[in-house]
């Protein structure tokens, strides 16, 4: 008589506008009832189906859930579920996490499915006698991070967030403001990441530039303006149409990057000295042969700096040649760099763009890129301090 109630039940019942399968109602109902009686008697077509596809995931790789039969994708957090999750289409579940590693799980209609999040793999160091190589064999600097590392066919596209301040001479020292959206400036800084975004692209580098503040204000010192950038919640911080005297620009070397604390520099020039100077913040420099300030790479010593002549006359943008409208790269031809810039083929276009023993100023790029977006992570649980990591000796450097 129990099961010909249930059976009426589920035949009966007003499914024409539930969302939920009647086994789902049914169990509401009748907890006790055995599961292999539950799948004999109800229909189990509606029945949500959970796949897995990629059980590990981190914060730039996402665990990967299939999810068929069901009509909408509904979630219940548990008190294991950890990071954040994405829901793209009507099929597919995506976990990134957010700071937080271990096991996981969270309820998808009904189904309770595990997980486990990681950290970030990376490229380790070695040392051998007094010099420090990293994972791919590259000579690197000894006090340089060991950044995050998908291998060498990773070409996955990161974002920067930037905050950009223009520079005011009639403000109070150290004053800023938001700009006004229907300023001209605000105009003109979405002109800058599109130009830099365009520069990026075309010299193969994987990082996606994303305008998120605009300000306004009188910053001369190149630590306030970084520290103005961690208080606005971006990446990456460039003062605009102001710089040191007698500079085009100038902005401090980083090896490591951490989470609250934005780099940057400032400019006054043009489009390319705005990605030297950003160059620079992310542990390029000029080169060895350089006309002056001559250096080689603060982090990857053999290749993460600029070269002159690098294409016929034309050079790389961390360079101080006159034409030093790209970033150089090893798997690359000139003509790939400089053709949509420029018509004039003065250069023999099927050499290479680089050399891994000279220069690479976009490998060295994204080789930190991923360690770069975690500055700002906007989903990230909030650190519990910032300690005081950031070294007091790094040298200055004016172009």
């Amino acid at each position: 008589m129990r099961y010909l109630l249930m059976m009426c039940l589920i035949l009966f019942s007003d499914i024409s506008g539930a969302t939920e399968c009647p086994e789902q109602r049914f169990a509401q109902l009748y907890n006790s009832l055995p599961t292999q009686l539950t799948n004999k008697v109800l229909n189990t077509e509606c029945r949500p189906n959970i796949d897995v596809r990629e059980y590990y995931g981190d914060r730039f790789k996402p665990v990967i859930i299939r999810v068929y039969n069901v009509d909408e994708i509904r979630l219940k957090q548990t008190m294991n579920t950890i990071g954040w999750v994405d829901i793209p289409n009507d099929d597919f579940v995506l976990i990134y996490g957010n700071g937080a590693t271990g096991y996981g799980d969270i309820e998808i209609n009904g189904v309770i499915v595990g997980y486990e999040i990681l950290p970030e793999p990376v490229c380790e160091k070695y040392t051998t006698g007094y010099e420090t190589y990293d994972c791919e064999g590259n000579l690197v600097d000894r006090y340089s991070d060991e950044y995050i590392y998908y291998g060498p066919d990773d070409t996955e596209v990161v974002t920067w967030e930037v905050g950009i301040l223009w520079y005011n001479r009639d403000m109070e020292m150290n004053e800023t403001e938001k700009t006004p959206l229907d300023s001209v400036l605000i105009a003109n800084a979405r002109k800058k990441i599109s130009d830099w975004n365009e520069i990026y692209a075309n010299s193969d580098i994987h990082v996606r530039l994303e305008l998120k503040e605009v300000y306004t204000g009188r910053v001369i010192d190149l630590e306030i303006l970084e520290k103005f950038g961690s208080q606005w919640d971006v990446d990456v911080i460039l003062g605009l149409g102001y710089s040191y005297s007698g500079t085009c620009g100038v902005a401090y070397p980083n090896r490591r990057f951490r989470e609250g604390y934005a780099i940057g520099g400032f400019s006054v020039c043009d489009k390319y000295t705005d990605l030297h100077e950003l160059g620079h913040a992310v542990g390029l420099a000029h080169g060895p042969e350089n006309q002056a300030y001559e250096r080689e790479g603060y982090i990857f010593k053999e290749f993460g700096h600029g070269w002159n002549d690098i294409c016929g006359d034309y050079d790389t943008i961390m360079s101080y040649g006159r034409n030093g409208i790209f970033f150089s790269n090893s798997e690359l031809t000139c003509f790939d760099v400089i053709s949509w810039q420029t018509a004039l083929l003065e250069y023999d276009f099927e050499l290479f763009a680089g050399d891994r023993s000279i220069t690479d100023e976009a490998h060295a790029i994204n080789r930190v890129r991923y360690d770069v977006s975690l500055i700002h992570r906007e989903r990230d649980r909030k650190p519990a301090y910032k300690s005081a990591w950031i070294p007091l000796d790094r040298p200055l450097i004016i172009d």
